[in-house]
């Protein structure tokens, strides 16, 4: 039993509900699970019986009806109101139908700004009020059978007036207020906003029963919307919620986590995707536009892409509330899923009631994305949400859900933080969700509502590197970097920067055995790399003992070996391992050996340094170096080649003497 018990916990926990519905009011509560919206280019495409991505779908007309319905009267505590249209107490200006026209305007306006006019919205509001044979409840508990009772006795019921052929979309606009506005949490028999789909909407949600189908067209969806959304002494313009149900309707997911239990905020105030879509005094009143994401998704703005090489350098962006421009830049080198989104958001039109302005940086994962699209769970994952804005304070607190922080002026670039730069290195920086940061974002800055900036990728992080201690010094080694504007390497010992250099060696005369060393690459912009992991050195200096000192290094080895590894490159070098093998196997097993490398290491590091920073002179030590190498590789042919020298200078000698 106690198993069991956890069990069940655990699947609470863990297993998100499916839900295409309004945002609560109030964090904390959770709305009723549904299943997700069509996107707008599958219905226009159907509509034009063309392929999706061959069609050119914009700009495109949608007809929708503002279907009002009430209920049968009722005193019932669990419900807002009486369950009549007439009884709009709250917040209604002595007018019943003050919020469902003011909707009417705001919807149409809506639409057509955030889609640059790709998108018009007719809306038709129903002729007359339709009184369902049922109170309030009936409907509010929202299952799947209470909300196609809803669906099916509010279209069968005024289907003898309206022509549902004629509409895309209906919008059922329902007595009372929605439960997602229920800040005390004591009408919980108020019905949800949402959006609901079903290839059959049937009385009971029975199958068994004949599908919803009037004027020859069937009806497989619908959005639920309230009179009102004002109660408990808040006022919230309905608006908000309409327009959030109808992104679900154009294909939009939630972006705000839609777990029982959640962890994260998602994308907060700044996408009518989330709680953006309670923005403005009275709340509601002024909805945040779509993030760019969805704009993107939506097929209203193709965003601008750029090359890594060269770097892109000056760019900017007007604002997006007017202007249809989005900047995409690739996070990483390795993957084309993951990359930054980038858009001027400023306090204009609809996004008039954001909590801030400036540049927002969106990290975007389409694998994330496509995994979790259906089930409406993008941004439940706050280690790895697939909408995720890059917080320019660093403060992170869209990812908790505890802080009451839906977004703050200092989340946009500067912002209130004057954080002018995203970067491999800045705080927070442009790491991916894999493999190491590049991009970099700099001198962020607005000016008339223009935001420019500097855009450049940074070399990747310098890979293999190694130290090895010496008696007089420490070599640090790594491979060469394959960027083609590499200007040079940045050597870090214990996170503090100690040397730039173009070769890919530093000898360092501090010689601590508890030393960490990090190597970053720059370019010829001056953009750094992150830091290569940490190394501490393995230790190699012949102690007076006659062996060296490996400390807790594994195996024998280690560097030392100061002119191979700066005429070579690296310590790793192929030919610099030849020789690092005949000092352990040889040289150090004997007493003159080991006498000849304690006095090499103690007199070759300069000479070292001296030889990497000229190209010729390591081209000449490789030249005087190879036959060495060979030397030591093939002993057998070495000794027969030392041999048959001597034997043919002696030929030569005789000939000349007889001559």
């Amino acid at each position: 039993m106690k198993k069991f018990v956890i069990l069940i916990f655990t699947i609470i926990l863990l297993v998100p509900f499916i839900a295409l519905a309004a945002p609560p009011l109030g964090r904390g509560r959770h709305e009723p699970p549904e299943r997700p919206g069509i996107r707008i280019s599958r219905r226009l495409a159907g509509k034009y019986h063309i392929a999706p991505l061959l069609a050119s779908l914009y700009p495109a007309t949608v007809n929708i009806l503002f279907l009002r319905v009430d209920f049968q009267p009722d005193a019932d505590p669990s419900t807002t109101g009486t369950g009549q249209w007439s009884d709009c107490t709250t917040a209604c200006n002595n007018d019943p139908d003050y919020w469902v026209n003011n909707s009417k305007t705001k919807f149409i306006n809506y639409w057509k700004d955030a889609s640059y006019n790709n998108l018009t919205v007719n809306v038709t509001i129903s002729p007359n009020i339709y009184t369902l044979n049922n109170p309030m409840s009936y409907y509010g508990n929202e299952t799947s059978a209470a909300l196609e009772n809803l669906i099916y006795d509010s279209i069968t019921t005024a289907d003898n007036d309206i022509d549902f052929s004629l509409y895309a979309a209906v919008l059922i606009v329902h007595a009372g207020a929605g439960e997602e506005a229920d800040i005390n949490s004591d009408t919980t028999n108020d019905i949800w906003s949402l959006y609901y789909r079903d290839n059959c909407i049937s009385q009971d949600g029975n199958n068994s029963n004949p599908c919803l189908t009037v004027d020859n067209t069937a009806i497989t969806e619908a959005i639920i919307m309230p009179q009102t959304d004002s109660q408990d002494g808040a006022v919230v313009d309905p608006v908000g919620v309409y327009l959030h149900e109808f992104g679900h309707w154009l294909g939009l997911p939630d972006l705000y986590c839609t777990a029982l239990v959640c962890l994260t905020d998602g994308v907060g105030d700044w996408s009518l995707m989330d709680s953006g879509t309670y923005n403005g005094n009275p709340y509601g009143s002024s909805p945040a536009h779509p993030d760019a994401w969805s704009k993107v998704f939506l097929g209203w703005v193709a965003p601008q892409n750029v090359s890594t090489y060269p770097d892109p350098g000056i760019m900017a962006l007007n604002y997006v509330e007017t202007y249809p421009e989005i900047l995409k830049l690739p996070a990483t080198s390795s993957t084309r899923a993951q990359y930054f989104l980038l858009e001027n958001r400023q306090l204009l039109g609809f996004d008039a009631g954001l909590p801030g302005s400036g540049l927002l940086v969106w990290l975007i994962d389409d694998d994330v994305i496509n995994q979790r699209f259906q089930s409406n769970t993008i941004n439940n994952d706050r280690n790895h949400p697939g909408v995720k804005l890059i917080e320019a304070d660093g403060d992170f607190a869209l990812l908790n859900a505890s802080d009451n922080d839906l977004g703050s002026a200092g989340d946009p670039y500067p912002g209130s933080t004057d954080n002018t730069g995203l970067t491999p290195v800045s705080n927070p920086d442009s790491a991916p969700y894999s493999d190491d940061a590049w991009v970099d974002v700099d001198n962020i800055s607005i000016n008339s509502g223009v935001a420019s900036f500097d855009v450049a990728f940074s070399p990747d992080v310098p890979s293999a590197v190694s130290a090895v201690r010496g008696c007089s010094a420490t070599t640090v080694s790594w491979t060469a970097s394959t960027a083609p504007d590499l200007a040079a390497y940045r050597v870090y010992r214990n996170g503090v920067f100690v040397r730039e250099m173009q070769r890919t060696s530093f000898p360092d005369a501090d010689t601590g055995v508890s030393n960490v060393y990090s190597v970053s690459a720059i370019d010829t912009g001056g953009h750094e790399s992150p830091l290569s992991p940490g190394v501490t050195p393995e230790d190699q200096c012949v102690s007076s003992g006659g062996g060296p000192n490996r400390g807790s290094a594994p195996g024998g080895g280690g560097g030392g070996c100061f002119i191979a590894t700066a005429a070579y490159g690296s310590y790793l070098e192929p030919h610099v391992m030849v020789l690092r093998e005949f000092r352990d196997r040889h040289l150090l097993t004997n007493a003159i050996g080991r006498k000849f490398v304690e006095l090499y290491y103690r007199y070759s590091p300069p000479m070292a340094d001296y030889i990497a920073r000229h190209g010729s002179l390591r081209f000449m030590t490789r030249l005087a170096l190879t036959p060495l190498v060979y030397g030591v590789k093939y002993p057998f042919v070495a000794g027969v080649f030392a041999l048959i020298l001597p034997a043919g200078l002696i030929v030569i000698y005789r000939k000349k003497g007889r001559a």
